[in-house]
This record gives C-alpha cells, sequence and structure tokens, in this order.
C-alpha cells in the first residue's frame, strides 16, 4: 500500500494565512516558502483576489497584500466562519489584531526528498 501525501490545509489557506503575516513577500519568495510553482502561487493570489479575500496594492516595482480575514469562508457548511477563526487556530497574526504564537514561526519547509530539511530551507521569520 502506498502512502498518500494530503494535509488538513488547502494550498490557498497556506498562503493566506502566510500573507497574513508577510504582506510585503514577493510571488517568488512565497513560492519558495510554500513549496509550490510561483505558476501555481499566481493561480491562487488570482483566486483569492476575485473573490475578495485578499487585495493588493502596487509600491513601487513590488506588491504589499491585505487580507480580508472578516470575510466568510465559502463553503454552505462553513458559511457561519469566517477565515479569521481559521487564522486564530493557526496562532497567525493579521495587521489588524495580534494572536498569540505564529503558525509560521518554526515552520522548515521539507524537501521533497524524505522530508529532510536543511539551513536553505528554513523559512525566514
Amino acid at each position: 500500500m502506498t502512502k498518500k501525501n494530503w494535509t488538513f490545509l488547502s494550498n490557498h489557506l497556506r498562503i493566506f494565512a502566510y500573507l497574513a503575516e508577510h504582506p510585503d513577500i514577493t510571488t517568488q519568495r512565497l513560492a519558495y516558502q510554500t513549496g509550490l510553482s510561483i505558476r501555481a502561487v499566481q493561480i491562487i493570489l488570482d483566486d483569492l483576489e476575485q473573490e475578495r479575500y485578499l487585495s493588493k496594492e502596487r509600491i513601487g516595482r513590488n506588491n504589499r497584500y491585505k487580507v480580508n480575514a472578516d470575510k466568510p469562508l465559502r463553503h454552505r457548511l462553513e458559511k457561519k466562519h469566517c477565515v479569521r477563526d481559521i487564522l486564530r487556530a493557526l496562532g497567525v497574526e493579521t495587521e489588524s489584531e495580534e494572536l498569540r504564537g505564529s503558525y509560521f514561526q518554526d515552520l522548515r519547509i521539507k524537501t521533497f526528498n524524505k522530508g529532510r530539511t536543511s539551513k536553505k530551507n528554513m523559512v525566514l521569520v
């Protein structure tokens, strides 16, 4: 029996939560930190922006992202909760409030070769 690689958190939530704490990150750096391709990150950013979970402001050559954590979740069974509820559960700080701990504080992105980590793969917080 082969081991399936799946997680409880979607890539959309992973990127959204990371942007809540790092609003000035570049797309390239975001892709590196989350272990996704630049194209996958761009698609997710477009999805989040189209649904108004995220807005961006152009500052020079870079973007500054602002998350809309008060927007309700999309699935009909989860609509009574907003994204902020998930961010709180993860201990993610947003600009509008301070939460204890941080989901990304000790996060290390594992390489795909048997889960080994190295200093170059550590998230810079």
